[in-house]
Parts: C-alpha cells; sequence; structure tokens
C-alpha cells in the first residue's frame, strides 16, 4: 500500500498523520496495521527506526470507543523514557479526537496519573511495575481493555520484567488481543509468546532489513585497561556529531562520563542511578544539540529515538547477538548512514564474532587511532567550524584593530594566530561531572539486599549470644579482666537487666518460664487493678468520663490474650514487643496503632518476614511498633505503632528489589476475626 488512505484510518487521523508529514505508510506499517486492524494477535519483528511504534499506535487509535471513559488498551515499555516517547508519538497522532492517552511510570506525580485514569484514560502508554501498582491500588481497571501491545517485546519478556508483565496478563479479560513488537526474538521467548498469545500472525523483515546497510560495522582489539584511552582517541579522530556510548554496567557509565568530561568532552550519562528529573533532563539535552555524546546502559537508552546519531561506540561487548543489533540500531535510520564501532578484549571477542554471525553482518577490523590521525581530526573538526563562521566579516570591529590586522608580519602573524586560535577553538570547561550522580543512591540489586539482609539477622543472632553470656556471667568476667573492675561492672550488668525487664529470657522461652510467665501475669494483674483504682478515685473529666463509659464487646477473648493486654508497657522483651503484644495493640485494643497499605503481597513472591524486614529497613519501623500483618493477593495491611508510622509512611515511593514501594494510611481499620 503506498498512501494512508488505503488503510482504513479515520477523517482525523489522516489529517493528523499529514500534518507531520507522513505521507506513505513504511514497509513494516503498510504490513502490520491491515493485520492488527482484524483484531488478530501480532508479532512484530523490524529494525530499529523503521516505524513499528506508528505501526502498532495508528491501529489502537482507530479502534477506541470515544464514548467509553475507560481504560480500552495499554502498551507495555521497559522503561520511563521509552513510556513518555511511546506517549508523545500517539498524542500528537491523536489531536482533535475525542481520545484520552495517558503516561503511567515510575518517578512521576501519583496523583496526577491517578486524576488522568478517573478522567476516563482510553490509552493507558506505561512500565510494568507502575501498571501493577494502579491494578493493586484499584486505581485502574482492566475490566473492558480490548488489547494490549508489548514494545521492545524481548526485553519484556526476559526475567527482570516477566514476573510483572504475567501478572498482569492475569488481570486481563480472555478476550483480548496481543501485539508484541522488537527488534529482534530470541529463541528463549517463544514459549512465552505460544503461552500468551492465540496463533500469532508473525511479520517480519528479512534478516538483512532488520541489520540495515547503511551501518558501518567495525571493530579494535583492544587491552581492558587501555579501553578508555581507545575510546577518546576514536572520539578525537572521527569526531561524531552525535553518538551513543554503550556500557554494560551502571558503574562503567559512571566511570566513562567522568573520565570524558575531565577530558573536555561534551557527554552525559544516562542510567538508572539518576533521578527521573535528571534522565528527562539529560535527554532533553540531547534532543535539542546541548549535549554530543550520550553514555548510557542498553535499557536505559533501549526505544530512545534521538535523530542525527552517526556513531555509536561499543565500549563493552554485550552478552548476546540481540543486544547488538538494538544498540547499533539507534544509527543508519531513516536511510542515512552511520558507522558502529566497537572496542573488544579479548574476554569479549567470541560473544561479539558470534553476535556478527548471528545477525549476518561483516565487520571490519581496525586499529587504534595514531596520534597524527588523532591531530589530523582535531584540525579537521575545527576548520570545519572556522569555515561555517559567518558573523566575522560582518562583527563591528574597531579601525585600530583592522589596521593592526593589516601590519603585522608574516613572522608576527604566525606566532600570534595559534595562541588566538586556542583561545577561541578551546572547549568550554565543562560542569563538575561529580555533580550528575552525587543525589542519586545507585539501585542495589537483589542479591546486596539479600546480602544485607542476612547481615542484619547475623548481628541481631551475634546480640542475642552476647547478651545471654552476659546473663551467665562470662561476659562478665571478661570486661572485668579487660577494665580492671569486675565486681563493678557486673554490678552494673545486673542493674541493666532489670531495667530491660526481668522477663527477657523468660519471653525467648526455652521449656523454663512457664511458672515465672504465671507470676508476672498475675503481678501484672495486681499492679493494673490498683491503678484502675486510683484512676476511680480520682475527679472525673469529660475525656475520662467518655473512655469510662460502657463499649459493647462480644468477640470471645482468651485468657492468654488479656493477661498479655494488661501487662504493663516495657515489660515484655523485645520478641514480646514485636509478636504477642504487638499483635493485640494492632486489633484496635490500644489506638497508638495505625493501619497502612503496602501494595506488596503473596502473588509479589513475598512472606510476612519481608513485609516486616521492609518495614524495618525501608520504613525504619521499631519491632514492638509492627503489630498484624494481613498479607492479601496484591496488598498487605499491617498496624504500624504511633513512633515508627512517620517514618513507615515516608518510605512511600523507596525502592525494594524490582518493585517501587507505595505506602499509604489505611481509610478504615483493618481487623481480621482472632481465630483466622
Amino acid at each position: 500500500m503506498d498512501n494512508f488512505n488505503d488503510l482504513g484510518f479515520s477523517d482525523a487521523i489522516l489529517e493528523n498523520l499529514k500534518a507531520k508529514g507522513y505521507e506513505s505508510p513504511t514497509p513494516i506499517q503498510a504490513q502490520s496495521i491491515p493485520v492488527i486492524m482484524e483484531k488478530k494477535d501480532v508479532v512484530i519483528q523490524s529494525q530499529t527506526g523503521s516505524g513499528k511504534t506508528a505501526a502498532f499506535g495508528l491501529p489502537l487509535l482507530n479502534g477506541v470507543m470515544e464514548d467509553v471513559p475507560a481504560v480500552q488498551f495499554v502498551v507495555l515499555v521497559p522503561t520511563r523514557e521509552l513510556a513518555a516517547q511511546v506517549y508523545a508519538e500517539l498524542d500528537s497522532l491523536s489531536q482533535n479526537m475525542s481520545v484520552s492517552v495517558a503516561a503511567i511510570y515510575g518517578g512521576a506525580n501519583m496523583k496526577a496519573q491517578i486524576n488522568a485514569l478517573r478522567e476516563g484514560a482510553q490509552i493507558v502508554i506505561g512500565t510494568p511495575g507502575r501498571i501493577l501498582d494502579h491494578l493493586k491500588r484499584r486505581t485502574m481497571s482492566f475490566s473492558v481493555v480490548r488489547g494490549i501491545v508489548l514494545d521492545e517485546a524481548d526485553k519484556m519478556l526476559s526475567m527482570g520484567f516477566l514476573q510483572d508483565v504475567q501478572l498482569i496478563f492475569k488481570h486481563l479479560p480472555r478476550r483480548r488481543q496481543i501485539v508484541m513488537s522488537s527488534a529482534t526474538f530470541p529463541y528463549s521467548v517463544e514459549s512465552l509468546i505460544h503461552q500468551h498469545m492465540d496463533e500469532p500472525e508473525r511479520i517480519t523483515l528479512s534478516e538483512k532489513e532488520i541489520a540495515p546497510k547503511e551501518i558501518s560495522h567495525r571493530y579494535c582489539m583492544v587491552d581492558a585497561a587501555d579501553k578508555e584511552r581507545g575510546l577518546l582517541a576514536f572520539l578525537e579522530k572521527e569526531q561524531p556529531e552525535i553518538s551513543f556510548i554503550f556500557c554494560n554496567t551502571r558503574s562503567e557509565v559512571k566511570s566513562v562520563h567522568l573520565f570524558l568530561a575531565k577530558a573536555g568532552v561534551n557527554a552525559e550519562g544516562l542510567s538508572s542511578d539518576l533521578s527521573q528529573t535528571q534522565r528527562e533532563k539529560t535527554l532533553g539535552k540531547m534532543r535539542n544539540g546541548l549535549v554530543q555524546h550520550l553514555v548510557c546502559t542498553d535499557l536505559a537508552a533501549r526505544g530512545i529515538d534521538v535523530p542525527a546519531v552517526t556513531h555509536v561506540f561499543n565500549y563493552s561487548s554485550s552478552g548476546d547477538s540481540e543486544t547488538y543489533v538494538h544498540r547499533t540500531g539507534r544509527t543508519g535510520r531513516a536511510g542515512k548512514s552511520g558507522v558502529a564501532i566497537s572496542l573488544v578484549s579479548s574476554h569479549d571477542l567470541a560473544g561479539f564474532r558470534q553476535a556478527l554471525i548471528a545477525n549476518s553482518i561483516e565487520a571490519e577490523e581496525i586499529q587504534m587511532p595514531t596520534e597524527a590521525e588523532v591531530i589530523e581530526g582535531r584540525i579537521n573538526h575545527h576548520l570545519g567550524k572556522l569555515s561555517s563562521i559567518d558573523y566575522a566579516k560582518d562583527a563591528d570591529i574597531g579601525d585600530e584593530f583592522t589596521q593592526l590586522a593589516e601590519n603585522l608580519t608574516a613572522e608576527q602573524a604566525k606566532s600570534l594566530l595559534p595562541l588566538l586560535l586556542e583561545k577561541f577553538l578551546r572547549p568550554a570547561i565543562p560542569e563538575d561531572p561529580t555533580e550528575h550522580y552525587q543525589n542519586n543512591k545507585p539501585e542495589r540489586s537483589e542479591s546486596s539486599r539479600d546480602r544485607g539482609r542476612d547481615r542484619d539477622r547475623d548481628r541481631d543472632r551475634d546480640r542475642d549470644r552476647d547478651r545471654d553470656r552476659d546473663r551467665d556471667g562470662d561476659g562478665g568476667r571478661r570486661r572485668g579482666r579487660r577494665g580492671g573492675r569486675r565486681g563493678e561492672t557486673r554490678g552494673r550488668d545486673r542493674d541493666d537487666d532489670r531495667r530491660r525487664g526481668r522477663d527477657r529470657d523468660d519471653d525467648r522461652g526455652r521449656g523454663r518460664s512457664r511458672d515465672r510467665d504465671r507470676n508476672e501475669d498475675r503481678a501484672a494483674r495486681g499492679r493494673d487493678h490498683d491503678a484502675d483504682q486510683q484512676k476511680a478515685n480520682a475527679p472525673a473529666t469529660p475525656d475520662t468520663e467518655q473512655a469510662a463509659a460502657p463499649k459493647e464487646d462480644t468477640a470471645p477473648r482468651h485468657r492468654g490474650n488479656e493477661d498479655k493486654d494488661r501487662r504493663p508497657e516495657g515489660r515484655g522483651s523485645r520478641h514480646d514487643r514485636g509478636r504477642g503484644r504487638g499483635r493485640d495493640r494492632g486489633r484496635g485494643r490500644d489506638k497508638s496503632f495505625t493501619t497502612v497499605c503496602l501494595s506488596l503481597g503473596r502473588r509479589d513472591g513475598l512472606d510476612q518476614m519481608d513485609i516486616q524486614n521492609i518495614l524495618r529497613r525501608q520504613g525504619r519501623a521499631r519491632m514492638e511498633d509492627i503489630g498484624d500483618i494481613f498479607m492479601k493477593d496484591h496488598e498487605s495491611f499491617i498496624n504500624i505503632g504511633s513512633g515508627s508510622l512517620r517514618a513507615v509512611l515516608a518510605a512511600d515511593g523507596k525502592q525494594y528489589k524490582s518493585f517501587e514501594l507505595f505506602i499509604s494510611e489505611s481509610p478504615v481499620s483493618y481487623v481480621e476475626p482472632a481465630n483466622s
């Protein structure tokens, strides 16, 4: 099909296409759009920059029922930047239409997103984590969703996103259309495609078309220790207008960015170490031509559309052939030529060659630029700058300087010109690159969090052992020998034990504490009785009268729970405060406890111990302030003591493993029956 008019779009869409200068569909659009509009499941595979976004976006806009103010189509993307980019594209294509498009991703204002959904967003573009959070909060419904698109589907079906994507699919109605789009589909995701899709129709460009001919592939063998120097040499020799520099890790991005910035190169870094605001600012500067080189990870740059990228540098080689296609596909777009240069160490060589073979790519081996080639590259770059300066001949320069220039001897001109040119052409001193990362803490991996959790448990266990030794007297003797004041230390330890509560080892319960518990409970009831007598004799106030009003309580209560409720504060052990009294107080018997809602549940693979660890580590909650934990499939309700409530609520928006935490005060107290 040579014209959009032949594809069956509405007049409004055709007008928007004409306004954007789109005259005819690209090959992938011409093949994909008719099939998608027939409501079939479709797998689209074509090179980066071939028009896949419009290929699935235009049928979605055309298929929206404008009189239904609810989510009808969902587009899942792996990164926030890609979500914003797809949203901008669909929003521009829906001008003068009664179609509402919303972007839903982390790092953006949650209240604004909720308002957009309540106002009737019909197409939602978002990241899996934030989409799932809205489903858990009940702020988004999939009840009338008719189709879902997985953009960059190979990444969406990888282990990093697969769990969230599968949970989202469980919310979809049975009758739905699924579209998957990517430049590559590795064999590992084929089973997942058939698991979720119903006899999908594949639209695939040939292997030669997937790896564009416009890209010149080159590689240089280099020692790992010389990669930074080699990268700088290639940048100065090639003098790219705009380039992407790909690294495998966030730490590499930071290291390379700092190195280039200190060398005077106009570069910025882009990775998940940065806040959402900084990432958007960096991309804005890149698109506006204020940044020449972008150092980034694969995921951070996935799907980002920056025009006029002339070069791609693979600072560190990826481990799979699909990633190589995605990286090099940043250049050579829309029929323009591009260059892809890979710095390959001996460790990278096998994987790099496999990527070339898998994608039928021929790459030329080149040598590290010599000093003469680097200088020649700089000179050509400066000459290009000088030739493009038109304002000098029209500049308002005083007659004295004009006459001075005319009277210069050849020797004077030869000695002065290099100095003046250096001052004129010297690159501006870049901003301190360390500030780029100062206010951003790196996201720790799941394994590092688990190691931290294990260290916390080990420290708790060590402290318990130390206390046991202190009670047995060994610890006291040991400190006494060191300090020379053994008797005084023992006495001080005994006083500390009394202040902590006589029932510390009783609560740990090793079989010998039952009689002591009974005596303690009797004493506690006696003290509570005396306190009640004193309150009864005290003059009544409005507050005490109201508190003294009889309350109807039909729920059966066990004697043991009554005894624990009457136990005076400060008498229980640390474990008792977190388990026995904390749970009963959390059931509404102590008004200092408040129910909060956490958007993580059993379906997230968590248990009550994980919830406790989240509250203690991310929310800095004290153990005695953690009451009942009621876990559901997608959320948990926890009763939190007033001493830790503010800190727990402040953990809203923090990160736990691959989840972004959403914690808020529950509108009603959540209470389960005592026998549950």
